[in-house]
Order: C-alpha cells, then structure tokens, then sequence
C-alpha cells in the first residue's frame, strides 16, 4: 500500500469512546463502524425529543455524531451528523473534519469464491497488520479473514483495506488465538437507502 494511501486512512480513522473502537470517515459525511462498537440503548424515549449519541475523537477533537443506521445481525453501523439544535458546536465540528478529511471509498469489485485477497488493518494502537480475506459464499454480506498476528480488543470497526485503500469490510470479530475472524462487507451488509450513500 502506498505511503499516501496509508496516510490518508490514518487521517479519516476516528475512536469511538463510549465503547471502544473505531470507525471511518466515508462519502457523504458518514462513519462506518461495527455495530457492537455502538452504546445502542432500546430505553430510551426517541419520539419525545432523546437522541442516541456517540462521541468520537479525531484529530480536530472530541464531538458527539449519531447513529444513522445500525444492523445488528450483520454487526455494522453508520455514524452521521448530529440532529440537535442544542449541539451547535458538535455539528460545525463534525462539518470541519469532513472538510478537510479525504473519504475512504467502499471496495465495490466482485469478489471471487475461495480466493485470497490480500487486507491491511489499521489497529486500535495505530499499528498496521496484514493478512488475507476470503469470501466463501456468492454475494455473502460477511468475509472471512485470517490476519498474520492477533486483532486485538478495540480494533472493532477499523476498516479491512485492499491495496488500493479501499474497505472489503469491518473488523467484526477475531481470535487472538488463531488470528481469525469475520467482517460484515459494507456492500451488501448495509440497507440498500444508506448504502447508495455511503457509494
């Protein structure tokens, strides 16, 4: 991967604090994260003005975006802007860092049955690792990736990058023990609305 690419990822790769983890800065000013990185509350009273939050630290500081979509069975999730008149700043924050932060484009190439395509991972400790991903079923939304050293906890939702810089998937799960694991593919694994958005 180039040094450039390399870059511009670390740039867009922001840390979910309410939880742990990570997520990234895609197109239309939306964060692509696990959804187990989320604190996704079902008490709450939405219909009476309460907004689901998630604070996230990058390199123009910490803010609160919301959670647009999360599909828990696929474990991924977008973040986007905050809908709140009281979060004035939060919002021109989160505006600034997509001004000036490059996207990450999603990988949209056809994936073929059992064959190995080389990953990069960008860990919680700001680390690269390699590895390969494949995918088993025709159009699953879900890889299957084996890393050349342990995913540790706090690396969920870092983007898994071909070498081009694009995201195959979202760190989902793994075994340190084996360095396996799987990640949810943002092009299939999202609602068809946001994901003509986040393409």
């Amino acid at each position: 991967m180039k040094a450039s690419t390399i870059s511009k990822i670390e740039n867009a790769t922001v840390k979910l604090l309410s939880k742990g983890g990570q997520g990234i800065l895609v197109k239309n000013e939306m964060i692509l994260t696990a959804g187990h990185c989320i604190e996704f509350s079902t008490s709450g009273a939405m219909a009476l003005g309460d907004y689901y939050l998630e604070e996230i630290e990058t390199k123009q500081g910490l803010f609160n975006v919301s959670p647009l979509c999360i599909e828990p069975l696929s474990d991924i999730a977008v973040l986007g802007q905050v809908d709140s008149q009281e979060l004035n700043k939060d919002y021109e924050l989160f505006e600034e860092f997509c001004r000036i932060i490059t996207p990450i484009k999603i990988c949209k190439d056809k994936l073929e049955i059992d064959k190995d395509y080389e990953i990069f991972i960008l860990t919680h400790e700001k680390k690269w690792i390699t590895g390969t991903a494949k995918l088993y079923f025709p159009d699953s939304p879900v890889l299957s990736i084996k890393a050349d050293e342990p995913i540790k906890g706090g690396t969920s939702g870092s983007g898994i990058y071909n070498k081009k810089g694009e995201i195959m998937g979202v760190v989902s799960w793994a075994s340190e023990q084996t360095y396996d694991g799987c990640a949810p593919r943002p092009l299939l694994a999202l609602p068809t609305w946001i994901c003509k958005k986040v393409l």
